[in-house]
């Protein structure tokens, strides 16, 4: 049975599961759904954004690899690219 990755996808990762990156991000999405109890609408938009921006920085990201400048890049990609401020 292939692996899916905290967004629903399948994993294409090295076949040794998700990422940190994407471990931190579920049990973050996890803490925020059980207990922090936020709001399902908030729930979702973490979702996306964090699978955006482990998208935009690559999939196989570990959390202490991500630097200033990939902050930085997908801050400009909201602005520049999504149109948000």
């Amino acid at each position: 049975m292939q692996q899916l990755d905290l967004f629903g996808r399948p994993d294409l990762g090295s076949g040794l599961g998700p990422s940190s990156l994407q471990k931190n991000a579920a049990e973050f999405l996890d803490h925020c759904r059980n207990s922090r109890r936020l709001a399902i609408h908030t729930t979702r938009a973490y979702t996306s954004a964090l699978a955006d921006f482990t998208n935009r920085i690559g999939l196989d990201a570990r959390p202490g690899g991500v630097s200033r400048e990939h902050l930085h890049e997908y801050a400009r990609h909201l602005g520049v690219e999504r149109k948000l401020k």
